[in-house]
């Protein structure tokens, strides 16, 4: 596959520094990053900007040369003691620390051992095998350390994603939840495209299973971006169902004017893009119009029945919005 990651990952990494920068100005300001594990989540998220550089090997290489007076494959040392010292362990580390999360022993006697190995085995093999074969090594290394961690914070998660209270929590923790999933999937491509050119002696650095990683890692650096801004940012994971919902309702109360022979009050065309407020009013100015409009059908109606039910069974606004585009 043609295809150039190192300029999807600059183009990325530009728009991933504005954001955090500027996200990291207003946190300073407002005197928030003097204590653990506030301080190290602002750190480690530094480091994941630096590691989404130097994962790709276009960009590790050039870098590469720069330091190469050193003596030392220091790229790549960089890469993989941010990537599984700093970010991934100091992660379970702060975890066990500063949460309730229960992350197993083992994952201390698997990741330790393969990290010491990594860094001795990049250092005694610079300068013996070429730089892109130390390369897939540290990424195979940094792959299998990220996925055992992952693999060990699975149950955890799933743990506090059952028992989540509050919506701006919830959805905080879906959009770590879709950091975690494409990280761990990139982690996974990296692992196999890494083996199959160890194996086959592959050639073409931008391979279509190593471009699918770099993808996967794009969409988790976006996921990330998301995290680190204000919570009303978290909230645009919803978009689609917003306008799933603003679809449905349209059609009910669409179908109610053709039954009653009404004339529907309050529109709001959603022609392109919307904000999601915007939206929201939009379904709001539906769901007013479904439910003045049913009251005109015919009492035996079987869509009049249907509807009555929900009205009557005082629910949320949430539920009750759920219920109605659920009706056929």
């Amino acid at each position: 596959m043609m295809f150039d990651t190192s300029q999807m990952v600059l183009l990325i990494s530009a728009f991933w520094w504005v954001a955090y920068f500027t996200r990291l100005i207003h946190v300073t300001r407002r005197g928030n990053l003097r204590h653990m594990p506030r301080l190290y989540l602002w750190l480690s998220v530094y480091g994941t900007g630096i590691i989404y550089y130097l994962h790709n090997y276009t960009l590790e290489l050039r870098l590469q040369e720069y330091l190469d007076f050193t003596g030392l494959p220091l790229a790549g040392l960089l890469k993989v003691a941010i990537s599984s010292g700093v970010v991934a362990y100091g992660y379970v580390l702060v975890a066990r620390r500063y949460t309730t999360l229960q992350i197993p022993k083992v994952v201390d006697y698997l990741v330790i051992p393969m990290f010491v190995i990594c860094i001795v085995f990049m250092i005694g093999a610079y300068g013996n095998l070429p730089y892109i074969t130390l390369q897939i090594i540290s990424n195979i290394c940094v792959s299998v350390i990220n996925l055992t961690i992952a693999i060990a914070l699975r149950p955890s998660m799933r743990s506090i994603l059952r028992h989540e209270r509050g919506h701006v929590r919830r959805v905080h923790h879906i959009w770590f939840v879709i950091f975690m999933i494409s990280s761990a999937l990139a982690a996974l491509l990296y692992l196999i495209d890494g083996a199959d050119k160890l194996i086959n002696g592959v050639s073409v650095i931008d391979s279509t299973l190593y471009v699918a990683a770099e993808i996967f890692r794009s969409i988790y650096m976006l996921a990330l971006a998301i995290l680190i801004g204000h919570d009303r940012y978290l909230f645009w994971i919803y978009y689609p169902v917003h306008i799933v919902t603003f679809i449905r309702l349209k059609q009910l109360a669409e179908q109610l004017q053709r039954e009653t022979q009404a004339k529907m009050v309050y529109t709001m065309p959603v022609l392109g893009f919307q904000t999601l407020l915007k939206l929201d009013l939009a379904i709001y100015r539906l769901f007013i119009t479904v439910m003045d409009l049913y009251m005109y059908l015919d009492s035996h109606s079987p869509l009049y029945k249907r509807i009555r039910a929900i009205d009557q069974a005082d629910a949320s606004y949430d539920t009750t919005i759920r219920l109605l585009t659920r009706l056929r």
